[in-house]
């Protein structure tokens, strides 16, 4: 439309233009490319009142909506008029009761109730920062934020549980960069699972598949001083005696005893059984029962199970490794020398062995001994040997430690 059309339009034709253009004389001007202020001066010039138009149409839209206004979605009453296009509440209260469904009330206190100590401040001031420390340093990790007087271990309220106070975020965080815990269970109840789940998990390499400390360390990548010194015992993992490392390192073949040798004064080598399986044994007295097992084709494993047991003179938890375990009978045989018995130890070891179903048996010096009744079946001046000879060696243990 030119300017000289549009000055010729009628007056009902002029306020039609001016309503469908939405009662703006901007819109007017800026749909035609007419000169600012062209549509007021021709309102003007012919005495239409622009501004009581406009008045008519906002009454009008107020009255429509009136008839069928937005409504609050918390509590559905009206959204007054001037609230319309901004607000989905009708006022901060109803926004604060929607949004905070499920969350505890009073962020400020804990169940409700005002912070009043300085305890529950400083409580409130650490779960805070704690959550701007998720979002800002671990997002890549989905870590659920805490709610106020909930556990940042397991997210529950008020939790007292002895794994929450004795495992921190940082520590978690660590499993997760090394060896693959889901970050995301940390703040939940999954927590507890998932902290079992990676420790079997080491657990089986060290104990079980005969994975050494360097091992672990090369397939983790983590220096070997942090998993052997720091998170095996985060993880409460015990760990080998230097006579358990010897053997595992003989048995992977990374020390090489000899065929037929002599190490430390015992005969040691490795040894083929009935089945064709090859074994290391590392003494005489290991070598004739093994040759008595295969004369009789009775079926056993060499340095095959791990058990746990408690060592009550060193007062900690130890792992055993027995010498034979005959699959046939369920019987766990130990082979001991009088210079390698340790009668208390062999007690601790046996208690855990009959705790797992097993039967444990005993061969002292080549003979079947039953350790309950040991001073029954050794001399005196043999069974004095031995016990003179494990509290020496128990001292000299403890002094080394």
């Amino acid at each position: 439309m030119t300017l000289h059309e549009f000055k010729n339009l009628s007056n009902e034709e002029l306020i039609k233009l001016f309503k469908d253009f939405g009662y703006s004389a901007k819109s007017v001007n800026d749909a035609f490319g007419f000169s600012r202020n062209t549509t007021e001066r021709l309102f003007n010039k012919r005495g239409i009142d622009r501004e009581s138009l406009v008045r008519d149409y906002k009454r009008q839209l107020k009255e429509d909506y009136e008839r069928n206004p937005k409504v609050c979605k918390h509590c559905g009453k009206p959204i007054p008029w001037e609230k319309r296009l901004t607000n989905e509440y009708c006022s901060s209260s109803c926004a604060a009761s929607e949004n905070n469904k499920g969350k505890v009330k009073n962020p400020n206190g804990n169940n409700g109730q005002r912070v009043k100590t300085k305890e529950e401040y400083l409580e409130h001031r650490r779960l805070t920062a704690h959550n701007r420390i998720i979002e800002t340093n671990y997002s890549q990790y989905n870590i659920p934020k805490v709610l106020p007087g909930c556990c940042p271990i397991c997210g529950e309220y008020q939790c007292d549980k002895e794994f929450c106070k004795k495992h921190n975020f940082s520590q978690l965080i660590g499993l997760a960069k090394r060896y693959g815990l889901d970050a995301g269970s940390i703040g939940t109840t999954k927590i507890f699972e998932e902290f079992e789940r990676i420790k079997k998990i080491i657990y089986d390499l060290y104990w079980n598949q005969g994975f050494s400390g360097q091992d672990l360390a090369d397939k983790f990548n983590v220096p070997y001083t942090a998993i052997i010194y720091h998170d095996f015992e985060y993880l409460e993992i015990p760990r080998r005696s230097f006579e358990d490392s010897t053997r595992n390192a003989i048995s992977r073949g990374k020390i090489d005893p000899g065929e037929g040798g002599i190490i430390d004064g015992l005969h040691q080598e490795w040894h083929t059984t009935w089945t064709g399986e090859s074994v290391f044994l590392r003494s005489s007295y290991e070598i004739d029962y093994a040759n008595w097992l295969d004369e009789n084709q009775i079926s056993y494993s060499v340095e095959e199970l791990r058990i746990e047991y408690y060592d009550s003179q060193q007062d900690k938890t130890r792992v055993a490794i027995p010498d034979f375990y005959l699959t046939s009978t369920n019987e766990i045989v130990e082979i001991k020398s009088d210079y390698t018995l340790d009668i208390q130890e062999m007690l601790d070891k046996f208690e855990a062995y009959k705790n797992k179903g097993y039967i444990p048996k005993l061969v002292l010096e080549g003979k079947e001994v039953d350790i309950y009744k040991i001073e029954e079946e050794v001399d005196e001046k043999r069974l004095e040997k031995i016990k003179n000879k494990n509290i020496s060696a128990f001292k000299r243990n403890n002094d080394e430690n």
